[in-house]
């Protein structure tokens, strides 16, 4: 009731307006007095409630706590995960130097099993130890242990900066069956030593 009472209200003043403006077409209706009168009264844009606007922010002060969490994470993951691929990279380099011995490991059973003695290098036809130098090996030290067992020392190079220069002794145990070559540490950290140091023995 009220909006139609302010439409009679607005028609009326409306149509005075024209009657006074062209008194000699008062009786003709004006469209612009109809168009006036029926366009809805300007609404002001309203804001969002404070309680909506405090749940978009607390929607965010959640997303960025969740992608800190997710960068967190990332960082202890990288941590752990650099390290454990770094190691497993210079397992694989010190296996790859060991295969490259197998020649040697096999001439020096063959020279021991002829004349009874352990080969040495600049002997029997054996070289220097840095005539044996490959892509992981700066050389490699043929002699006797203390207990009178065969044994090549093998001299790592290009395998990491924390590995090379270090040692890694391969000794030959001798028995009926075959013979069979011991892995030891050397110099080499205990954490470095390929899969088949850490066993018992390994073939030639």
């Amino acid at each position: 009731m009220d909006e139609e009472h302010e439409r009679g209200l607005c028609g009326r003043r409306q149509a005075a307006a024209q009657r006074h403006a062209h008194p000699q077409r008062s009786d003709w209706p004006s469209a612009q007095t109809a168009l006036a009168c029926a366009a809805p009264a300007y609404a002001p844009a309203r804001l969002a409630p404070i309680g909506q606007r405090g749940l978009l922010s607390g929607w965010m002060r959640v997303t960025v706590g969740l992608a800190v969490l997710f960068l967190v994470a990332l960082g202890v993951l990288a941590a752990l995960a650099i390290p454990a691929y770094r190691g497993y990279v210079v397992r694989t380099r010190i296996a790859e130097a060991l295969q490259h011995t197998g020649a040697v490991r096999a001439a020096m059973v063959e020279h021991a099993r002829r004349t009874g003695v352990c080969p040495r290098n600049d002997e029997g036809g054996f070289g220097t130890p840095e005539s044996y130098a490959g892509p992981r090996i700066a050389a490699l030290h043929i002699g006797t242990l203390e207990n009178e067992h065969c044994a090549v020392a093998v001299q790592l190079r290009h395998v990491h900066p924390h590995v090379d220069g270090s040692t890694l002794l391969l000794e030959a145990v001798f028995h009926p069956r075959g013979t069979f070559w011991r892995c030891h540490g050397g110099t080499l950290p205990a954490r470095y030593l390929p899969p088949d140091c850490r066993s018992v023995s390994t073939h030639p």
